[in-house]
């Protein structure tokens, strides 16, 4: 997300414990993000810098998630970061938590979650019938089945049958 954004027109600052991703024209800041005291010392210095955008590996301390709804709120700045979450609801929920107050939630424009799953390996994976209980459990009627692959395994994939991950999404937009 953070490399999407038009640099040229808006100022952007990474808070990161270590950088993951190489970004051309982003100020760096190298911190332990679930410290209060690295938090508690930046964060300040960093507003005054008016910058626009500010990314975050993971939002991991209560004490900055105040700061940082000021900076969204009141200099209309945006924060890109994580917050580990089973789903995109439960997310909202652990960051409104820590300030028990709706104005938490009300600054969140999107959240996303995402899963990553293993991919059934391209050379090996076989085509087979689904077993007619599994289908009923599932719920899903004879005619809407599909075309089902499972793992077998091989020297590409190591004998694992899986080679890679895809990535799965889910995207709640919060409104009034």
């Amino acid at each position: 997300a953070l490399g999407q954004i038009d640099i040229f027109t808006t100022s952007v600052t990474v808070l990161e414990t270590a950088p993951v991703h190489e970004l051309n024209q982003v100020t760096r800041h190298e911190v332990d993000v679930g410290s209060e005291t690295d938090m508690e010392e930046i964060l300040p210095s960093i507003f005054r810098q008016g910058v626009d955008v500010m990314g975050l590996d993971e939002i991991t301390n209560p004490q900055a998630i105040g700061p940082l709804l000021g900076f969204v709120n009141n200099d209309d700045g945006r924060i890109l970061g994580t917050i580990k979450g089973s789903s995109a609801a439960e997310t909202i929920m652990r960051f409104s938590q820590p300030l028990d107050s709706p104005p938490a939630a009300s600054a969140l424009r999107a959240v996303i979650c995402q899963r990553l799953a293993r991919t059934l390996c391209r050379n090996c994976k076989e085509q087979y019938d689904p077993n007619p209980k599994l289908l009923k459990k599932l719920k899903i009627k004879p005619g809407d089945v599909g075309t089902w692959y499972r793992a077998t395994g091989c020297g590409e994939c190591l004998g694992t049958g899986f080679k890679g991950q895809t990535a799965l999404f889910e995207m709640l937009t919060v409104n009034d």
